[in-house]
């Protein structure tokens, strides 16, 4: 029988990397912390260029790419991981990619690069695609979930409405013990608790 271990995911703002040196060292750093899935966002680069990442201990790259190298967001699946691909969705604008899989348990990975203004109606629409499923999202959202954790000097007490409507449909807010001082999401399914075979 398989042994039973976590899920190690791992997401990461790149702010490009066109770069193949910095592509390497930031493929190496996911390597060496073992990771399982990677949430990668502001990759900056076209569809040909995403396939790059494809190499090593990567088995799977799923993407979603703009016109210029700007925005840009990336699923990394370890070639170690027995992974089925259900469905997938991506947008034109780079935001994000979902996709719906099973590791064992039926579960939908997105990695999301936010908007850059306080956009409602996006986080209302993924909210509403993510309503009914177990997921794990990762990715810079773009905006403050918490102004006095997230900021050194609170501009507002009141997050944003964006910041309102994820977290009220999705999770709720909370800080990871000793290890951040910045508010982290977390969804009410327990994903902490998810196992792979």
């Amino acid at each position: 029988m398989a042994q039973l271990r976590l899920l190690n995911c791992i997401s990461l703002n790149v702010r490009g990397i066109n770069n193949p040196i910095k592509r390497k060292k930031v493929l190496t750093f996911f390597k060496k912390q073992g990771t399982d899935i990677a949430f990668i966002q502001e990759t900056h680069l076209t569809d040909i260029e995403h396939l790059k990442l494809r190499r090593d201990w990567v088995g799977q790259v799923f993407y979603s790419s703009f016109l210029s190298k700007a925005r840009g967001v990336a699923l990394l699946i370890n070639k170690n991981l027995r992974f089925r691909l259900n469905y997938m969705e991506k947008d034109r604008a780079g935001l994000f990619v979902f996709i719906t899989q099973s590791i064992k348990i039926r579960v939908v990975l997105v990695s999301l690069y936010g908007p850059n203004l306080d956009d409602l109606e996006f986080f209302k629409d993924l909210t509403l695609k993510l309503a009914a499923v177990e997921a794990i999202l990762g990715g810079d959202y773009n905006l403050v979930l918490n102004p006095f954790m997230d900021r050194s000097s609170p501009k507002s007490a009141a997050p944003s409405r964006s910041a309102v409507a994820l977290a009220q449909g999705i999770g709720r807010c909370v800080t990871q013990p000793a290890k951040t001082t910045h508010s982290i999401l977390i969804s009410t399914t327990h994903i902490q608790e998810l196992i792979c075979f």
